[in-house]
């Protein structure tokens, strides 16, 4: 999450924001809460120093997985949970699996 998000204001999520913001949007609408978007609104409307923002985003989207992780938890108890360590094994039998090659 810290480094993805990292990467986001890298490649512009802050000018994204931007021109959201020059927009003028409903903050009801869905689309203005996308995860980190407020943060980085507030910090754009002064309220809230650029650092504070970037933690504040972040911990948005922890909080959001978070939950996601609750719901899978509750709602997918049947789905077979692969380790980490398995999946690069899945992924390599995966593609051999697949491949048509004469």
């Amino acid at each position: 999450i810290e480094a993805r998000f990292d990467q986001m204001m890298a490649d512009g999520a802050l000018a994204e924001a931007r021109s959201i913001a020059d927009l003028r949007l409903d903050p009801r609408l869905p689309a203005m809460r996308a995860l980190g978007l407020r943060p980085l609104l507030a910090h754009l409307g002064g309220s809230m120093d650029l650092a504070s923002a970037v933690a504040a985003a972040k911990a948005e989207t922890r909080a959001y997985v978070k939950r996601q992780q609750t719901w899978f938890a509750r709602n997918m108890q049947s789905w077979k949970r692969i380790a980490a360590q398995e999946m690069e094994c899945f992924v390599a039998d995966f593609w051999t699996f697949i491949d048509c090659s004469p």
